[in-house]
């Protein structure tokens, strides 16, 4: 409130001693743009390699003088102007007196390009000069997230088109409306609306006194889990370690670790070293996973109550042949994961299209197993040509931000297809590289 008071005060202050200088005529405007153009040449001249005699350096030294003095006249005598554009701008992104001094450096501009010769009043030549000076400080200050200058213009050319449609029309036009008036593609209208919403702080107080707290307080994070789903998900967990009972212990917890069950999963070769014992070790246990039967623990799950009652099992139970499929196929790239499940999974969670927690904490399990077998190089190809994390993309695109050609992909996708040795997921496979 001080901070205003002080600027109201300021800005009132400014008002009274521009008020006191006299506006000027047409005559006065013709002798004054006269003086300043003769000045400026002076200047040249005075700053030019010419060698000038010192009589005529005298001469234009006082011109230079006198066109500075008149240019100080002449911006002095306009600077109401400048107060009276700035008033029509004046609460939308820069206060009033950032706008009085940008539009002031326009008039200054405004006063350097004057040709009086032209016949043309000044106020009228200087007003474009400072609204140009006005919008472009909008542009460029006005807003957190800075949009170009050229940009900006193009946004209130459709926000001035908007009002006049919904004036003549008398309700709010469509895009496609806007799109023919301004001579812009519909896409182009609709981009430039988004620009032309400002940011708002997730800390902006609700409510005129500030009580009702702020916007992060009542914005949801759609990534946080509910505790019902929490819970189905941890259920979902202690039933999976409860079928790893069966295995020595140390087995367990290799498998525990390299598949990320109730934590991160790890690579092979961390694995392998915490316990000391070699890669093909580790691989030998995990095909212990084999003895698993996926059937009982599906028995289980349907023997759950809140599993029957809350979601739809059958769908759940369909999942967990998947899950464990994934683990019991006997080849680099099946023993850790069915390619088309895992993909489509985690485009599930990207949509959070699932019809339980439990069907989610599934989708989960899937993604942690992911092509982890595959170079890191081809494992990333791979995931941008599927979509994975992303939209899916073109042969063309994946070359191009990878550095490879169109047919190195197309040969680890042979690859990647020739190491689903598996049936099962080989048909798997090539129908989603077909689709």
């Amino acid at each position: 409130m001080a901070v205003t008071e002080r600027g109201s005060d300021a800005m009132r202050l400014y008002l009274n001693e521009i008020g006191q200088h006299t506006l000027l005529t047409s005559d006065d405007e013709r002798r004054l743009g006269k003086l300043i153009k003769d000045g400026l040449v002076a200047v040249e001249r005075l700053t030019g390699d010419e060698p000038i005699d010192p009589s005529e350096k005298r001469t234009l030294r006082r011109a230079a003088q006198e066109g500075q003095a008149a240019k100080t006249q002449m911006v002095q005598a306009n600077l109401r102007l400048v107060v009276s554009i700035a008033r029509r701008y004046d609460g939308k992104d820069l206060q009033l007196a950032d706008l009085v001094q940008e539009g002031n450096i326009g008039l200054m501009r405004a006063v350097d390009k004057y040709d009086y010769e032209k016949g043309f009043k000044f106020s009228t030549y200087a007003t474009w000069w400072i609204r140009q000076a006005m919008t472009r400080a909008m542009a460029d200050q006005g807003r957190n997230i800075r949009i170009p200058t050229h940009m900006m213009e193009l946004v209130n050319r459709v926000q001035r088109t908007e009002r006049e449609l919904t004036s003549e029309l008398e309700r709010d036009p469509s895009p496609e409306e806007v799109a023919h008036r301004c001579g812009l593609e519909v896409e182009k209208v609709l981009e430039l609306m988004q620009y032309a919403f400002g940011t708002v702080s997730l800390d902006t107080p609700l409510g005129d006194d500030g009580d009702g707290g702020a916007w992060v307080d009542i914005i949801a994070d759609e990534k946080m889990e509910t505790p019902n789903s929490a819970a189905e998900r941890h259920a979902l967990v202690n039933l999976v370690e409860a079928e790893l009972d069966g295995l020595p212990e140390r087995d367990c917890e290799i498998i525990m670790m390299r598949f990320g069950i109730s934590r991160q999963s790890r690579p092979l070769d961390e694995v392998a070293a915490q316990f000391g014992i070699a890669r093909e070790h580790v691989r030998d246990i995990i095909k212990e996973l084999v003895q698993l039967t996926h059937h009982e623990l599906a028995a289980k799950l349907k023997r759950t109550p809140t599993e029957t009652e809350e979601i739809e099992t059958e769908k759940v139970l369909e999942l967990i042949p998947e899950a464990f499929g994934a683990l019991h196929h006997d080849c680099p790239l099946a023993d850790e994961a069915d390619a088309k499940t895992w993909a489509a999974a985690i485009a599930h969670e990207q949509n959070g299209s699932f019809d339980s927690a439990a069907e989610r904490a599934v989708h989960v399990a899937l993604v942690r197993l992911g092509l982890k077998h595959l170079p890191e190089n081809d494992c990333e190809i791979l995931k941008q040509h599927f979509g994975v994390r992303r939209r899916p993309r073109t042969l063309d695109e994946v070359a191009s931000e990878i550095k490879v050609t169109r047919e190195r992909i197309r040969q680890i996708e042979q690859k990647t297809l020739a190491r689903m040795r598996h049936p099962h997921n080989s048909a798997r496979l090539r129908g989603f590289l077909d689709d």
